[in-house]
């Protein structure tokens, strides 16, 4: 005779799945806490005030420390005009080279430290060619195009030699409705709704450390990334020539702001330099070496520096020299997309490119100087 099914114990009928629970909530919550360890973070920066027009600006006579999970810790500092500079924003010497920095978050070293930002590399790089100080003001910000415009004037009354601008595929993703506007005014921000239960969910792993952990490993696979970037709808139509709807006017947005920046820093007699950095997705595709239906790697870069020519800018596509390496995902916090410290020393590169071809205002420091 078949002996009969030996039943669990009442009690443990409740009992084997809370510990199964135990077990999995050990699992969730230490990952948690060995991704916390692996990749701390402090986003806020304490010196960021809040801003009608620009969203947030910085507090004069200001520092503070902030990192997010991708990048390293970064110390800000913020001078007597609020702008991100290690020196003062006065006058300086006739022998010295002023550059004034504009743009958005890539132009403005976000959470990079300053000793690797592209813009303290650059002074470097051009005060050992020209022989003489080379003083930084950056006044840039998590802005988009409308605020670039407002810190032109500022940035001209430093009475700069050369002006510098970075624009991403990101800054022009950003743009606001409708076209460029100096009467542009930021909507109001609506209140957040009530969160039901799938949405609550939702924000703990957009918020959870090993998520961002397990995400950084996958998008440090090329393959893996293009994956699932190329296939995400209207973030990759900038790879897509011809251009749809939308980013045929994120162009012509573009090209009317650098029209006016333009416009007001050649009537000062001071040249504007204007880099491209390409998306983690251009440089992957190139390291890659490989082709993909319908995609162009240089289709937005080749769009922007025919804009750049029309107005006279001195155009710095950087999209080559990223796709260069072997290793370009490293160039990028894959999560955040903003370079890293390794890719700003390729932005100082070609910024020192654009300046030396520039022959600074008051021929400080020509293409001459730079061969010699």
């Amino acid at each position: 005779m078949t002996a009969p099914a030996r039943r669990l114990p009442k009690r443990d009928r409740y009992l084997l799945p809370l510990v199964v629970l135990a077990v999995a909530l050990t699992m969730v919550i230490g990952s948690e806490v060995a991704a916390r360890w692996w990749m701390p973070e402090q986003p806020n920066d304490a010196c960021l005030a809040d801003n009608a027009f620009f969203g947030k600006l910085p507090r004069k006579n200001c520092t503070s420390r902030t990192k997010v999970a991708e990048g390293d810790w970064t110390t800000y500092r913020y001078n007597e005009c609020g702008y991100r500079s290690e020196t003062s924003c006065a006058p300086v010497p006739a022998s010295t080279i002023r550059i004034s920095v504009i743009g958005a978050s890539t132009s403005w070293g976000y959470r990079i430290p300053t000793p690797q930002t592209w813009w303290h590399r650059t002074s470097d790089a051009l005060s050992k060619i020209c022989g003489r100080p080379v003083d930084v003001q950056n006044l840039g910000g998590v802005y988009n195009l409308n605020q670039v415009a407002r810190t032109v004037q500022p940035a001209l009354q430093l009475k700069p030699d050369a002006v510098l601008m970075i624009v991403t595929p990101f800054d022009l993703q950003r743009l606001p409705p409708g076209d460029f506007d100096m009467a542009w005014q930021p909507e109001a921000v609506p209140a957040a709704p009530k969160r039901e239960l799938l949405g609550k969910i939702k924000d703990s792993l957009e918020v959870s450390r090993f998520a961002t952990f397990a995400q950084h490993m996958l998008y440090r696979q090329p393959e893996s990334y293009l994956n699932g970037f190329l296939t995400s709808g209207d973030r990759a139509g900038f790879l897509r020539p011809p251009f749809n709807g939308e980013w045929q006017r994120r162009l012509t947005f573009a090209d009317h702001a650098l029209a006016h920046i333009a416009g007001q820093v050649h009537a000062q007699g001071v040249p504007l330099i204007l880099a491209f950095v390409p998306h983690q997705a251009q440089a992957d595709i190139l390291t890659l070496r490989k082709a993909y239906p319908g995609v162009d790697p240089y289709a937005i870069d080749r769009a922007l520096g025919a804009i750049a020519a029309r107005h006279g800018i001195i155009y710095r596509d950087l999209t080559a020299s990223f796709g260069n390496r072997e290793d370009a995902a490293s160039l990028y916090m894959n999560v955040d997309s903003h370079p890293t410290g390794a890719a700003n020393s390729l932005i100082a590169d070609g910024m020192v490119s654009g300046l030396l071809a520039s022959s600074l205002r008051d021929g400080k420091c020509s293409a001459s100087a730079g061969k010699e």
